[in-house]
């Protein structure tokens, strides 16, 4: 028996073949979104509209929240070809859940089942605002995509719009990496802070907030 290599005609064809497919799914379901029509099958709608209703109640029973734990799965990749975004930790969560509902010796992280329970809840809520309110959570724009000269500083401007559901009086804004142990910390020097920092501010001035990255938590009041 041979094996083709990795750089054969025939697994390059078959590469482009499969990003073929995957776009065509994605372009069927942004198609269908536009026609009004409901991104889920029938069945799974009926599992997540129940789905909606059982999350809250904690629960430690292996089968119901294996069950949950697969609605919703399926529920996030549904969603995620609509093009709508999806929490960048959710995946590799949900691996972990499952390692932890199956009591798999190997393969990496469990969620312990005491937390299961609320990391459903949790996410079914997060999927339930951009299910029954697309506009919820606003937008987020970038003021550049680069490129950007290493070594030299760059100011880069995020602009969020508030969406339907409205930022509560105390509601914060946090400024973050999404992963933590992939990046060096920030230059925190006398001279890099002088030229390096977070500015939060909403279209009133007065509520304007400076402060050095990495540094505490601050909240727009």
């Amino acid at each position: 028996m041979q094996w083709a290599s990795g750089n054969s005609p025939r697994l390059r064809a078959f590469g482009g073949l499969s990003a073929v497919v995957a776009a065509a799914w994605v372009m069927e379901a942004l198609i269908a979104q536009d026609r009004g029509e409901d991104y889920l099958s029938p069945g799974l709608r009926e599992r997540v509209e129940a789905l909606k209703v059982e999350a809250p109640q904690s629960s430690a029973d292996a089968g119901v929240l294996a069950a949950r734990l697969a609605t919703l799965w399926e529920w996030a990749n549904a969603y995620s070809l609509t093009g709508g975004p999806v929490p960048g930790g959710f995946p590799q969560l949900t691996a972990n859940a499952n390692r932890g509902l199956r009591r798999l010796p190997a393969g990496g992280a469990q969620l312990p089942i005491d937390q299961i329970s609320g990391f459903i809840a949790q996410f079914t809520r997060e999927f339930q605002i951009k299910d029954e309110s697309p506009e919820a959570l606003g937008s987020l724009k970038l003021s550049s995509n680069g490129p950007f000269r290493a070594g030299e500083f760059v100011t880069i401007s995020q602009t969020y719009t508030v969406g339907e559901m409205p930022m509560a009086p105390g509601g914060g804004i946090v400024v973050g990496r999404s992963r933590p142990g992939a990046f060096r910390r920030p230059a925190l020097t006398a001279t890099a802070m002088s030229q390096c920092a977070v500015r939060i501010q909403s279209r009133d001035s007065r509520r304007s907030i400076r402060g050095a990255p990495g540094g505490p938590s601050r909240h727009v009041t």
